[in-house]
């Protein structure tokens, strides 16, 4: 649903977060982006899923679009996903056979790995599946233990993204507490009102420039309120955290820094429809537990948390934080110099670190 913000070149503050952990992460990053948006972290992995981040696209889809559009996007197989390793051989297999899968999809043999041996037996090298057995076929004949079913429901659900029997259970399960819980149902299922002025976005798209370097957020909600001239911001957030215990989570990820992103490109986008002079109120995180859907919980950003995700900060060890303005000028710096192999301190302090205890 969001195909043009995805292809977008604008930077977007998971981009910069990237960046601020290194330029090799950044880079991994645009690999990421640049193969169909599929979650990568580790380099001999072709593909590796974050449950968190499934998960959290999943329920973000669902209570936006709807169970029809839900079901057209999305496919429920009936079978639990493999590990790591034979889930990456299946989705590499199927973007590197995607024309000749399509063509054999009628055929039972689709489902046989044998069937695509030679192109198997490369990407398990790949990642060193089952590396220790010599015999190519018992290898094959492992994968097809390992995998096979899970290979026949994404030969079956092509085109589609992937949840399985027992996520689809627990999306439903969150899906209803957030439209039902008391105090926030009156937030997830606010529709826009003309009525009373108020205007609800969601998945609200922002193409915006700071500093000279053009930028774009994707808010999941946003309830802007023309009669008494206030902007509400609304993120959804999927963990398996104690959520009493969620800010830590938040800081260790970075939300501080999405927040402030997030409010600086509504900043813009009221800038620009002559709506100056509303007031945004502090950043809101929506977050349920995967595992205790029941009691959702809203984590608020205070002044001091928006002021670090903006202008950066130190944590409680005296290290440093970044804040997206100083990432947006590391940005800047790697554009202009035209280096994205080497970290900006590095060139600007001559290779020379001085080690000071």
């Amino acid at each position: 649903m969001n195909e043009q913000y995805y292809a977008d070149k604008a930077i977007s503050q998971t981009a910069l977060k990237a960046l601020v952990k290194g330029v090799h992460n950044y880079n991994k990053f645009l690999y990421a982006q640049e193969a169909g948006g599929l979650f990568y972290s580790d380099d001999s992995l072709f593909y590796k899923e974050s449950p968190g981040i499934v998960l959290g696209d999943a329920l973000d889809f669902l209570l936006t679009y709807g169970q029809t559009e839900f079901d057209n996007t999305f496919g429920v197989i009936t079978v639990e996903k493999p590990g790591e390793k034979p889930m990456s051989i299946c989705q590499q297999l199927l973007e590197d056979l995607d024309i000749t899968i399509a063509n054999m999809k009628d055929s039972p043999h689709v489902y046989n790995f044998s069937t695509f041996k030679n192109d198997v037996i490369k990407v398990m090298d790949s990642v060193k599946y089952r590396g220790n057995i010599k015999d190519e076929d018992k290898r094959l004949g492992y994968l097809q233990k390992d995998a096979g079913d899970y290979w026949k429901c994404l030969v079956n659900t092509i085109g589609k993204k992937i949840i399985d029997f027992r996520e689809y259970q627990r999306i439903k399960d969150m899906e209803k507490s957030l439209t039902t819980h008391f105090r926030f149902a009156p937030i997830v299922n606010q529709e826009t009102d003309k009525s009373k002025g108020v205007q609800v976005i969601n998945q609200f798209s922002i193409k915006w420039v700071f500093d000279g370097i053009a930028c774009k957020s994707l808010l999941d909600k946003a309830i802007i309120n023309h009669k008494n001239k206030t902007v509400y911001l609304y993120d959804y957030k999927v963990t398996f955290a104690r959520l009493d215990r969620f800010h830590n989570v938040a800081l260790k990820l970075r939300y501080d820094f999405q927040a402030a992103f997030y409010t600086e490109a509504v900043k813009y986008y009221l800038s620009q429809n002559g709506l100056d002079n509303y007031e945004i109120k502090p950043f809101m995180f929506i977050v349920i537990n995967y595992n205790s859907p029941k009691e959702p919980i809203l984590l608020k950003c205070s002044e001091e948390v928006l002021d670090r995700g903006r202008n950066g900060g130190v944590n409680k060890y005296g290290d440093k934080i970044e804040g997206f303005v100083e990432a947006v000028e590391r940005f800047k710096w790697h554009d202009i110099e035209n280096n994205w192999e080497t970290e900006k301190e590095i060139i600007e302090n001559n290779n020379t670190l001085i080690w000071e205890l």
